[in-house]
């Protein structure tokens, strides 16, 4: 088997996980640092870029809400970031989901790609559908790098979206609990989401909760080194940015 090495890369996505560096952007950084120029782009714009969509030399990979575009693309990937749950994402979204999936494997040209063996496992067992393989998370280099000496942990930390699958509407009463015992804790919670405002009302009576939005990597990377627990309650993410 010759090796396919692709003239460009289109990767639909953006910053979803809360400001940690994004599964888009890990990607493209990987691509660029292999020579290989990649462009990340929203899922909705996919259609504008029908040339390079049809074209085999350039590699796409497809996020979930653009996999609509799978059946007209030569040489595309379909990321499969977990499997659907009815009861963590309601009934509409989970059938959404699984049928963007099945969309992938029915179309020539696209292989669906899982980012972990679990995800895989139930995507098969449970969904009867084909999954091509299994690439892990891309991970941005500045997580990597040494955390400085001497700075202290006293941060519970969540990171990602706020949305009801993370279950944060479950924790943060716990974690505010244990802040009033705990006086040398803060809690920070960054990303954004639907969710934002009935969780800030859940810590409204607790002022070492901070809420910060959305943040660049390098400020992210800030807090988690600050961090002494970190903490997330999505029962479907089978190997999520945020945790690694």
């Amino acid at each position: 088997m010759t090796e396919f090495r692709p003239r460009k890369v289109l990767i639909t996505g953006g910053r979803e996980e809360g400001g940690v560096a994004s599964f888009a952007e890990g990607l493209r950084t990987g691509f660029s640092a292999l020579g290989i120029p990649a462009t990340v782009i929203p899922p909705g714009r996919i259609l504008l870029h029908w040339k390079e969509l049809r074209d085999p030399s350039v590699l796409k990979i497809l996020s979930t809400t653009a996999v609509f575009a799978a059946p007209l693309a030569r040489r595309a990937v379909c990321m499969a970031h977990g499997f659907p749950r009815p009861d963590a994402q309601g009934w509409v979204k989970a059938l959404a989901v699984a049928g963007s999936f099945k969309v992938a494997n029915l179309s020539s040209g696209c292989r669906l790609v899982a980012v972990s063996h679990y995800a895989a496992v139930h995507l098969r067992a449970v969904y009867n559908l084909r999954v091509d393989a299994v690439i892990h998370n891309p991970l941005q280099a500045i997580f990597s790098e040494p955390r400085p000496p001497g700075e202290s942990r006293n941060y519970i930390t969540y990171v990602g979206r706020l949305i009801p699958a993370k279950n944060l509407h479950r924790i943060l009463p716990a974690i505010c609990e244990l802040l009033e015992s705990e006086k040398g804790l803060r809690a920070c919670v960054i990303g954004d989401g639907p969710q934002r405002a009935q969780l800030e009302a859940l810590a409204a009576g607790s002022p070492r909760v901070e809420f910060h939005g959305t943040l660049p990597p390098e400020k992210v990377r800030e807090f988690l080194r600050k961090t002494r627990v970190f903490v997330s309650g999505c029962e479907t993410e089978a190997l999520g940015l945020t945790y690694l």
